[in-house]
């Protein structure tokens, strides 16, 4: 039994001695703080990093393209980057690397960055939207050449796999994207390529409105003179003058646009007699109507159809637009609203 308690209290000491003897196997924490990823900087740049630790951080050190460049032991950790010799647009990556004074070491989640040597402001501002459009702008790059293309997604992180809502000209600087879903949030990038160099602007979000969506305004009510003065040379059915008094109503702001025309269309619109009087939709039969004239025929005559989702409607009777305005919800103005 003796032999027993000595063997168990040199095996209890032998562990106890063991975890006292336990080294630090934690590693650091590190990652970029400037630039940003996807940022456009301009030289010289200033490369910043964060690096924490359970006991300390002994250095970190940064890499450019891959190759170590800069070892700084003293927080904030930094290093000016010249750059100077390098292309304009052309895209570079950075990452860095800590270490602490038991050898465990930790890398950062590497950055990818794009030379601005004119201060270019490559970012996107959204103009207008509709229920199945969105309109970007941008300012041009400075140097001129090269050309864009729009691309988006609904979810983040927007890139050049994702679908490209149209690709425009070297001098342009904004775009309409079409054919989009009512009610969602898109997200947008504007992508810049001249020769082998890619640059993406930053990203936007824009949620198109309901289907049918209009934006109204009120109009006071109120009375006016109509008619000409006995002896004047008015239009028929001009005299006599008469005192016209119009309620409160409320007015679409802007036309009825092709997009939002469109949706009349998608929905069913030409066939569904509902949203047409008796003798707009006998009409509608006896001319085959399933879309304004010149919908869609490209750009020769009226720029009218999905292309121009943001030109106001054209070539649509009165019986048409009357069913686009009960589809929607509203009617048509009285002359004496438009007046």
């Amino acid at each position: 039994m003796k032999k027993i308690l000595i063997y168990f209290t040199l095996a209890f000491v032998f562990i106890l001695g063991c975890s006292n003897g336990d080294s630090d196997i934690v590693a650091p924490f590190v990652e970029i703080t400037s630039p940003r990823d996807g940022e456009g900087v301009t030289p010289p740049i200033t490369v910043t990093a964060s690096a924490t630790d359970d006991e300390e951080v002994i250095w970190v050190e940064f890499f450019i393209d891959g190759i170590a460049v800069f070892s700084d032991s003293d927080p904030p950790y930094s290093y000016i980057w010249e750059a100077s010799e390098l292309d304009d647009l052309s895209g570079h990556t950075i990452y860095a690397k800590a270490a602490d004074g038991s050898d465990n070491t930790a890398v950062s989640d590497e950055i990818a960055i794009w030379i601005n040597m004119t201060g270019w402001d490559f970012s996107i501002r959204e103009t207008a939207h509709t229920s199945s459009s969105a309109s970007l702008a941008w300012t041009p790059y400075p140097a001129g050449g090269g050309a864009y293309s729009a691309h988006y997604s609904t979810t983040v992180g927007v890139d050049t796999t994702d679908p490209a809502g149209i690709s425009v000209g070297l001098t342009d600087s904004s775009t309409t994207i079409g054919g989009l879903s009512p009610s969602t949030t898109y997200y947008f990038r504007v992508f810049f390529r001249k020769e082998s160099n890619l640059v993406g602007s930053d990203e936007i979000s824009v949620t198109t409105d309901e289907a049918g969506s209009i934006n109204w305004i009120s109009v006071s009510g109120g009375g006016f003179s109509r008619g000409a003065l006995d002896g004047s040379s008015g239009l028929e059915g001009a005299l006599p003058v008469r005192w016209i008094t119009v309620g409160d109503f409320c007015i679409s702001e802007t036309e009825i646009t092709c997009a939002q025309f469109g949706e009349f269309i998608a929905a069913g619109g030409y066939n569904d007699s509902t949203f047409w009087s008796a003798e707009g939709w006998a009409k509608r039969i006896d001319k085959d109507w399933t879309a304004p004239e010149k919908w869609n025929e490209g750009t020769v005559g009226w720029l009218n159809g999905v292309d121009y989702p943001n030109n106001p409607v054209v070539g649509v009777s009165f019986y048409e637009a009357e069913a686009f305005a009960n589809w929607a919800g509203g009617r048509l103005p009285t002359e004496a609203e438009w007046e």
